[in-house]
């Protein structure tokens, strides 16, 4: 539906019906189609924003002055508009890239942050403070699996940061008006190198660190609309899982404006009354998109009202500089010291991590993917990591829906998952799953030894397939993976049942599968009413490190890569959707 536009009229023109109320008669039956789309919008497109924000980043991984730490991600489409084959429609070439904002923790001060304890007053140490930010481009192993190197192949920005500009008026920075334009096919790395954190390469016998790096890139995408089910409460195989459903009594809404028969006189009174009708119609308000409890509007006369978003979760951040290596030996002692959750000397023991993310706001989840990081560099001391080596390690991921927060109803709900090894004989062999691997650019050996099979690489880019029902319809992406997932808070008109657990009513929202304990883990026998009964209040984000074979974790190779520093990344990929006001909500 394009825009509405008004026929000017010249003086002396004989008025007819048509040239006065076909402009409102339009708009009038656009209402009624639910199709006020994107062009009738004042923004055609809508912002989005990746954070990137590690704990720290230490003198460890600088010893070598040209080294960089690299965190490579990904921009894929939603479902319904994702091409197996990479290739971009109109609509996505609208991707461009428009801001940068990069922070550090410097105590309010233009100071140096030391890396060890250290007694010494460190203001004299600010130039320590350099830091190179870079963003490189390359094509994915997913479209191209021929390939033979996994270093970046373009720079799509590059700028130092220096010392002057840390204790300057302008920091945090931000730069904006870049106007890059970006391919959701592709992978993106933010390259961060700030050498002079090492007292191997400054002019102090100190160590420092990066505390609190956060580095926010802002962008903009053409808008989408919300995946809209024509499935039924218990009906299997829904377009969107676990999504609001329209009650039966909740109908497109008819619109109306009468333009007067061919030869009819154009009198006031049908002028006035299409006026009257569009007037009632905006002081009702418009409607679309979701309410802030998941409410859907009683008639929804607005399409594309949803916009891209990535949500990026760090995890294993707390190792000290070289990120977590099997042995429990002097040199490696990150696991029994640092690594959370993490039970020594127990044979198939493991080390756990997770993030409670609160939901703000309605979602849908179109795409899970991980980077395993294995970067973990020559420190002066000790050499590069490797990647790890046993068969029977296994990396589990997972992504939950969860209810219980300022609540007394708790339950969880699993929407993607992920089992992987470097078994390559066994199914969760990790190369399975796989959507691209990098190599940080131009730097040998430096960041990890690994990938003896393949071109070296530091960073692998994972699908986390969201769950699916065994022999029913799957969704679209990397990997099989299941139709998208509904996240968002619920009421008691939204959801199901109430705090005691009381039914309602009917369920309002659409099935889900539900694991079953069987593997793939994100694969169900069937797709029932969700656990949380539309209730949900929190995602869960989590990551298990786990060696099976009647070893231990700590008996690897010491010096096997668990995560590599920088930390352990899962990336949700969503469409947010708008939030209207409750006031016309039921």
């Amino acid at each position: 539906m394009g825009k509405f536009t008004k026929k000017p009229l010249p003086r002396g023109t004989k008025l007819y019906g048509d040239a006065v109320l076909g402009p409102m008669s339009d708009i009038a039956t656009s209402v009624t189609a639910k199709g006020l789309d994107a062009e009738n919008y004042k923004r055609e497109n809508i912002p989005w924003r990746i954070t990137l924000c590690p704990t720290n980043l230490t003198y460890k991984s600088f010893y070598d002055s040209t080294n960089s730490l690299a965190f490579p991600f990904t921009l894929p489409p939603p479902q319904e508009f994702f091409n197996v084959s990479g290739l971009q429609s109109y609509d996505q070439v609208a991707l461009t890239l428009e801001e940068i904002c990069f922070s550090v923790d410097l105590r309010q001060e233009p100071a140096g942050v030391a890396g060890t304890a250290v007694a010494t007053k460190l203001h004299g140490a600010a130039e320590v403070n350099e830091v190179q930010l870079t963003i490189c481009e390359k094509q994915q192993w997913y479209f191209n699996n021929t390939m033979e190197t996994h270093t970046p192949e373009r720079v799509l920005f590059q700028r130092t940061y220096t010392p002057d500009d840390f204790a300057s008026l302008t920091y945090p920075f931000f730069q904006a008006d870049l106007n890059i334009t970006l391919d959701p096919y592709k992978t993106y790395a933010v390259h961060v190198s700030c050498p002079k954190l090492n007292q191997n390469n400054n002019a102090y016998t100190v160590d420092f660190q990066l505390a609190s790096p956060t580095i926010s890139l802002k962008g903009k995408w053409t808008r989408f609309e919300n995946t809209v089910n024509t499935k039924g409460a218990g009906e299997a195989n829904p377009e969107c899982q676990n999504a609001p459903l329209k009650a039966s009594t909740d109908t497109a809404q008819t619109v109306t404006v009468a333009t007067p028969a061919g030869g009819a006189a154009l009198t006031a009174a049908s002028i006035n009354s299409g006026v009257n009708v569009l007037d009632n119609l905006l002081q009702e308000k418009v409607e679309g998109g979701y309410g802030p409890n998941s409410e859907m509007g009683r008639y929804g006369q607005t399409k594309e009202t949803m916009g891209y978003d990535i949500i990026a979760v760090p995890l294993f951040t707390t190792a000290e500089g070289l990120g977590y290596r099997a042995s429990l030996g002097t040199n490696y002692e990150h696991l029994e010291n640092r690594a959370p959750y993490f039970t020594k000397n127990v044979v198939n023991n493991s080390m756990y991590d997770r993030i409670i993310l609160p939901i703000q706001s309605p979602m849908e989840i179109h795409h899970v993917y991980c980077a395993w990081n294995l970067q973990s560099p020559f420190d002066g001391t000790n050499a590069p990591a490797t990647h790890p080596t046993s068969n029977t390690a296994r990396w589990q991921v997972g992504v939950s829906l969860g209810s219980g927060i300022k609540s007394d109803y708790v339950s969880y709900n699993q929407v993607a998952a992920l089992e992987f090894g470097v078994n390559s004989g066994d199914a969760t062999y990790y190369q399975n799953f796989l959507i691209d691997r990098y190599r940080t650019k131009g730097f040998g050996d430096r960041m990890s030894q690994g990938g003896t099979a393949d071109p070296k690489w530091d960073v692998a880019l994972l699908s986390v397939p969201l769950m699916y029902q065994d022999g029913g319809t799957t969704g679209v992406g990397y990997h099989t993976q299941g139709k998208p997932v509904f996240a968002g808070r619920g009421n008691s008109w939204t959801g199901w049942k109430d705090g005691s657990g009381t039914a309602l009513s009917t369920s309002r929202r659409s099935n889900l599968p539900h694991y079953d304990g069987t593997s793939p883990p994100n694969k169900a026998t069937a797709t029932i009413v969700p656990n949380t009964f539309g209730l949900e209040n929190f995602i869960e984000v989590s990551c298990k490190i786990t060696e099976t074979g009647g070893i231990k974790l700590e008996a690897m190779p010491d010096t096997d890569a668990l995560s590599g520093q920088g930390g352990f990344w899962v990336y949700l990929v969503v469409k947010r959707a708008s939030v209207q006001s409750t006031e016309r909500l039921r």
